[in-house]
Order: structure tokens, then sequence, then C-alpha cells
């Protein structure tokens, strides 16, 4: 997982941009950011929009 500062660089940018693409994200952060870090940000804003159901 990146740094906790680029990680809101990255989740701020796909709130912009939308999840759909890396590249869109990528182009707009530059070089510095890793296809490998926008693809795990991207996974965990994901995991986190899925409702927890309690386990019975």
């Amino acid at each position: 997982m990146p740094d906790e500062q680029k990680k809101f660089r990255i989740e701020s940018a796909f709130n912009k941009m939308g999840e759909a693409r890396l590249t869109p994200v990528r182009d707009a952060l530059g070089a510095d950011y890793t296809w490998e870090e926008l693809a795990i940000v991207r996974m965990d804003m994901r995991q986190r929009k899925i409702p927890k159901e309690p386990i019975v």
C-alpha cells in the first residue's frame, strides 16, 4: 500500500475521474505513481464500498 499522502492523492483522483480506468488517473498524477499503486488503492476503495454482512 502506498504511503498515506500518495493514497490520499490517488483516491482524490479516482473520485474526480471515476474508477473505471487507471490511465486517466496515472496521466493526471504523473509517473511518480506506479500502476501497481493505482490498482491497489482502487481495489481498497472498492472493498470499502461493499456492505459488510454479519457472520451468522
